[in-house]
């Protein structure tokens, strides 16, 4: 008999288990067919089941929402039934895999997961080049941990991990293009995370660098009728939830507090026809496309 109380006491991070992977990447190429159980029937959707946001689109404190509350982004019923992170529970069963492939060794219970996994979201990670790609972000104890997951195929594309002690600022607000820019006007906000060097020049060039930052916004999915009070794709309560976990940790550890600030977060895009077209086709979202999946 294994003791409950001892299970998960040498666990608290990922970070021993990616130590021991000679490549923190996850192969793309490999499909954890084993890991998902695709003979189970998918539970039927249950509206209760959700969880419901205490903020919706308007913070109840003195902050004010990231979100778009005017009604100029919609995502009808259709459009939102094209995600396969919102197809047959994809963004629950992602969930699964990621904790079975973080944790493979080890006999955790659900409920042992969760205290190690604390919350997950389905958001959208804005990169230098200004393309919106799905991600999931999961608080960790002492980190975000951050999924590129391909829905269709069932299997992570990449992770990272940034650790709460690397963490300088955390910004949110609207985003708005520089004053030169000729790519229009951002309608919606979000967060951003600054945990290392901004890139260099040259490095700016490179769209598959890593920069020391990271943007988030809420998903497409958070303006669908049914879904704008759900957390799992709302930025908001990311945010809220992100200033609670990094300022008890920091507590925890007799470090100042970090302020949160509210401004305007420049996106430095100009002239990005890349961007029009990847962002306007949502190439960085695992959609039906009227047959043609990817």
């Amino acid at each position: 008999m294994v003791d409950e109380s001892k299970k998960i006491e040498h666990v608290n991070t990922i970070e021993p288990i990616f130590e021991k992977m000679t490549n923190p990447v996850v192969n793309p190429n490999f499909v954890y067919d084993d890991d998902i159980d695709s003979n189970v029937e998918p539970k039927p959707f249950d509206r209760q089941q959700r969880p419901q946001s205490t903020r919706t689109n308007r913070s109840i404190t003195s902050r004010s929402s990231v979100n778009n509350a005017d009604g100029r982004i919609h995502c009808f019923d259709y459009h939102a039934s094209k995600f396969f992170s919102y197809k047959d529970q994809g963004f629950e069963k992602a969930l699964s895999l990621i904790h079975k492939i973080l944790f493979p060794n080890q006999e955790l219970s659900m409920d042992d997961r969760n205290q190690l996994m604390k919350r997950s979201w389905l958001l959208t990670d804005i990169d230098h080049w200004d393309m919106h790609r799905e991600v999931i972000v999961t608080l960790m104890q002492n980190h975000i941990l951050i999924v590129r997951y391909n829905f269709i195929r069932n299997r992570i594309i990449y992770t990272q991990s940034i650790r709460f002690d690397d963490i300088k600022s955390v910004v949110f607000g609207p985003y708005k293009y520089p004053p030169k820019s000729i790519m229009g006007e951002y309608i919606y906000g979000g967060c951003r995370i600054v945990h290392g060097e901004e890139p260099t020049f040259l490095e700016r060039w490179n769209p598959f660098i890593q920069t020391g930052s990271h943007t988030f916004t809420s998903h497409h999915l958070a303006y669908n009728d049914k879904e704008k009070e759900t957390t799992t794709y709302n930025c908001d309560e990311f945010i809220e939830s992100l200033e609670t976990a990094l300022n008890t940790y920091r507590r925890d550890n007799n470090l100042p507090k970090l302020e949160f600030t509210e401004e305007q977060i420049v996106i430095p895009s100009y002239a990005s026809l890349a961007s029009v077209i990847f962002n306007q086709n949502f190439l960085g979202f695992n959609r039906d496309r009227n047959g043609v999946n990817w």
